[in-house]
């Protein structure tokens, strides 16, 4: 029963995530896009690390319960999450394979980048305006900060994941 729980962790940890960053923690304007990028951080974890086990259509959703809570144009985060776990399932992976430190942080901050200008471009045209580029340089900059802090703390997480994934595939019975 508990390798069942394991398998919907990472839904269960973004979604978590996603409702952190949605909550009014009354933080000042230069720093507020900077909760929902570290929940791009948890969603790009693991889809760098348990891609299939957090499906793309419940990453938009978690796009679409953020823009909700935000009261901002519908569909902004939902495509900005869907381009950053597209980034981690199907970018590019070094260290012989694994996909994991220095490479995870680097591949995370090109992401990063890529949202934030898409952002900047699209918030602009919302607007019809040039938005502020400061509030998304100090929210990437937060957010890549808090990357190696996500990691490290769900690092076991996924390793008892990956661990019940091996161990229920060695198992004769169906799992279902």
């Amino acid at each position: 029963m508990l390798h069942k729980a394991y398998l919907l962790t990472p839904v269960a940890v973004s979604l978590i995530a996603v409702i952190c960053a949605s909550l009014p923690w009354g933080a000042p304007a230069s720093i507020a896009l900077a909760l929902p990028l570290i929940a791009l951080g948890v969603i790009f974890f693991w889809g760098l690390r348990r891609p299939g086990q957090l499906p793309s259509p419940l990453v938009f959703l978690f796009g679409l319960l953020t823009d909700l809570a935000s009261d901002g144009p519908l569909g902004f985060w939902a495509l900005n999450f869907l381009i950053g776990y597209a980034v981690a399932v199907y970018g590019p992976v070094w260290n012989g394979g694994r996909r994991d430190g220095v490479a995870a942080l680097l591949l995370f901050a090109a992401t990063l980048l890529l949202v934030s200008v898409l952002s900047w471009v699209l918030s602009s045209l919302f607007f019809l305006k040039a938005m502020p580029l400061r509030p998304l340089m100090i929210g990437g900059v937060v957010a890549f900060g808090a990357y190696p802090v996500i990691s490290y703390v769900l690092a076991p997480l996924e390793r008892a994941v990956g661990y019940t994934l091996e161990r229920t595939s060695n198992a004769q019975d169906d799992w279902l």
